[in-house]
């Protein structure tokens, strides 16, 4: 272990991130300490799994040589604040607490092994507008800068692949906090009685009730959203978000792919996610970006043969239904009236259930042309004459069942093998850098400590110690 210590700190040279940490100190008045071996300290830390950040200070002190290879005199050793100052300092935050009302509302309808369903319908495609209308700024912009001149490292050393546009694997997994949800009084009501006052303080005011679809619990927390990257095999993330715990992982991953596109102008060239990203503005979103998707379908989706659902049709008043159809705006496509869809793999399907030749597409790919097999195939039989026997049928494209990777397809397989790299990442993160024995009560302080977290995995695979620490703690629990 000391071995792998020394080879982490002789990689961990971060003096491209001097500019940016030392603009977090006055330049006049006494001189600060050095945050530069402090945060080397503190990758350091994440990769021994020492937590908190107590246990390390008195690791220091007991082991001199340690605080020498991490660059720090062992006779005037930082304090538990000194550590602390920094996370503040590179998140930009400040300690403090709330007083107000709070729902501790429970997110409804969930199932044992599932995740929580979405509070309302279409809120995904109004973020995504919202977003496009006013690109929002990016929180902690310290951090994200530290992470992204990380990332371009491990970019220039080719552990990402050798593409400029990164192909991405999207995925959420929740923090638990270390306050008490319930928060504590703040009047002069004894703790035996019950209290009418309905206004308490809470240590944690960004912290909110989630749920925890893999270990089937209630949690009070936050939601931390991770974009991997799936070429260099090394399980690398390059953007992190966090957002409260009741967060949906629909709207949350929507958020933070958003944010990372304006941290990496150059653009993804492959999303993968499950099926909780299942949603028709997102498909059009990334196909407006230049985007692959590979996204599981949602079972809510699919009827019980095995067929997507056809969307619920808007009820207009008669009158008003009547001016539509005369304006020709009320009628469903002749191709639809005639009962051609589409099926899970984005092939259009006949009212008999044959499968129907795709002829071509028109230039802008908005449509779809598709003839009868009957004209390809003479020995077929069909009982229904319909009109479509003779004529092309025009069915819009479908970004959700017609992806650029055909669904069901072996590239789609592959690509979908590759969404566990998420996982992977999460299971490092918790398990062998000890991420959630934090138990901090602020959103600065939790987001310094994840992105230290992600610096130390690509620390790790800089070192070329990355492997080994996946194969000697792959069975750590992910507490």
């Amino acid at each position: 272990m000391q071995g792998q210590a020394e080879a982490m700190v002789r990689s961990a040279n971060f003096d491209f991130l001097a500019p940016i940490l030392s603009s977090l100190y006055a330049q006049d008045g006494r001189r600060g300490r050095d945050p530069v071996p402090v945060l080397r300290s503190l990758v350091v830390m994440a990769h021994l799994g020492t937590a908190p950040i107590t246990e390390w200070v008195y690791r220091l002190n007991r082991e001199p040589l340690l605080a020498r290879l991490c660059g720090l005199d062992p006779e005037q050793l930082p304090g538990v604040g000194t550590f602390y100052d920094v996370l503040r300092r590179i998140s930009g935050t400040l300690p403090g607490h709330s007083i107000g009302m709070r729902s501790l509302q429970r997110p409804k309808g969930v199932k044992k092994g599932k995740k929580a369903p979405p509070r309302r319908s279409g809120t995904v495609g109004r973020i995504l507008d919202r977003l496009r209308r006013h690109p929002p700024k990016l929180p902690f912009p310290h951090c994200q800068a530290a992470l992204q001149g990380v990332v371009r490292v491990s970019q220039e050393r080719g552990l990402l692949g050798t593409d400029t546009r990164f192909a991405v694997a999207v995925d959420g997994s929740p923090l638990v906090s270390g306050a008490n949800g319930r928060g504590h009084r703040v009047c002069g009501c004894k703790k035996t009685d019950p209290c009418p006052h309905i206004y308490r303080r809470y240590a944690d005011p960004g912290a909110r009730v989630g749920w925890d679809s893999y270990r089937n619990c209630y949690y009070y927390g936050r939601h931390l959203s991770a974009i991997v990257d799936t070429q260099g095999g090394h399980d690398l993330p390059i953007y992190l978000r966090l957002c409260q715990g009741n967060r949906h992982d629909s709207i949350a991953g929507t958020v933070a792919f958003v944010g990372a596109e304006q941290l990496y102008p150059d653009g993804f060239s492959l999303f993968t996610g499950d099926s909780a990203f299942d949603a028709l503005p997102l498909y059009v979103h990334l196909d407006q970006c230049d985007t692959a998707a590979v996204i599981d379908l949602n079972e809510r989706e699919i009827d019980a043969q095995g067929q997507p659902q056809k969307p619920k049709r808007r009820r207009f008043p008669r009158a008003d239904r009547k001016l539509r159809e005369r304006r020709g705006r009320g009628k469903r496509p002749l191709a639809e009236r005639e009962g051609i869809h589409l099926d899970l793999q984005g092939h259009a399907r006949c009212r008999e259930g044959h499968a129907l030749i795709k002829r071509g597409s028109s230039h802008l790919g908005l449509y779809t042309q598709w003839r009868c097999p009957l004209s390809a195939h003479p020995d077929l039989s069909c009982q229904r004459t319909c009109f479509y026997g003779d004529h092309a049928a025009s069915l819009r494209r479908d970004p959700r069942l017609q992806t650029r990777i055909a669904r069901g397809s072996a590239a789609w397989k592959a690509a979908m093998d590759c969404r566990t790299a998420s996982e992977r990442c999460f299971s490092h993160l918790k398990g062998a850098l000890r991420l959630a024995r934090g138990r901090h009560r602020s959103d600065g302080i939790w987001f310094a400590h994840v992105v230290i977290a992600a610096i130390t995995m690509h620390v790790q695979a800089w070192a070329g110690v990355l492997d080994a620490a996946f194969d000697s703690k792959a069975t750590a629990s992910a507490t």
